[in-house]
């Protein structure tokens, strides 16, 4: 495979990698490149976290069985690992946790730069579960095919798209508390 750009454009001996790694770290990789970031899925973190956050031991069934309880359990660990790779020194369990850490203990002070939500990530990892199922078992003629729409993804105008989660705000009066204090 060829790699690199301008002066480093170098070719990398993939099979021999391969061969050296193993089957099972080799599938943990290509679930680690569709969460972190992939021509399917948006960015969330460097390939760099991904591996350093050590795939093997929280990938290991990611994009293989697609059973509805072990599915409730992957996305559980993958959004685990996912805001470990986003930050590797936070103990949240969840990007929910996280967006609220980042809203409280940073000086982040716009929306567009804090983590996303539960919901919006739970969407990523379910498309990037959908995208390693179907490059882990391209070649084997007995896999089940699974419904896109059934992993993150819509249709509109005919089109297969990402689903995006929408949460409406309640009306301002709802929002804030009302103050009852008696004035003296």
């Amino acid at each position: 495979m060829r790699v690199g750009v301008a002066a480093t454009i170098r070719n990398l001996p993939v099979h021999k990698l391969a061969n050296k790694m193993g089957p099972e770290k080799c599938k943990t990789i290509v679930a680690a490149h569709q969460l972190s970031g992939s021509d399917y899925t948006s960015k969330v973190g460097t390939k760099l976290s991904c591996l350093a956050e050590e795939p093997e031991g929280s990938l290991l069934h990611f994009g293989r069985n697609s059973s509805e309880d072990l599915l409730r359990y992957i996305l559980r660990v993958a959004e685990r690992y996912l805001v470990k790779v986003f930050n590797p020194n936070t103990s949240c369990q969840n990007f929910d946790e996280l967006r609220y850490n980042y809203y409280h203990h940073t000086k982040i002070c716009e929306l567009s730069q804090l983590p996303p939500t539960t919901a919006s990530i739970t969407l990523h990892i379910l498309r990037a579960f959908f995208v390693t199922y179907q490059r882990l078992n391209c070649l084997n003629e007995k896999t089940v095919a699974l419904d896109p729409l059934s992993y993150g993804y819509e249709i509109q105008h005919d089109l297969l798209i990402p689903q995006k989660v929408n949460i409406l705000l309640p009306p301002i009066d709802e929002f804030v508390p009302s103050c009852h204090c008696v004035a003296y």
